[in-house]
């Protein structure tokens, strides 16, 4: 467990409009970004990268309240030769997503 540590990060989940914000990411994570992501928010109606990215993924776990997995390359500051797989794990109960665990891994 603790090798995975390194490779999360925990987004809380807004409505009203929905959006996730980065709560933690870990030391990988910073590292495949070449950015320190905690506190950044993720939103249909931001144009960055990350967001235009990830966005759609994040809103159909939200939304089937199902896991979703994908490869995928970062698209951050130059760096599309990044390659990672990644597993977005939706949380809560009584049918209300309010986090999503996510896990990435370099391929």
């Amino acid at each position: 467990m603790p090798r995975l540590l390194p490779a999360i990060i925990m987004l809380d989940v807004h409505r009203d409009p929905l959006r996730f914000e980065i709560r933690l990411a870990g030391t990988a994570i910073r590292e495949i970004y070449a950015a320190e992501l905690t506190g950044i928010t993720i939103a249909a109606d931001d144009a960055s990268p990350l967001s235009t990215d990830a966005y759609p993924r994040l809103m159909h776990a939200v939304n089937e309240a199902a896991p979703v997995f994908a490869r995928n390359a970062v698209h951050w500051q130059g760096r599309d030769h990044v390659r990672y797989d990644v597993a977005h794990l939706p949380l809560g109960a009584d049918d209300r997503i309010e986090k999503i665990l996510t896990l990435i891994e370099r391929v």
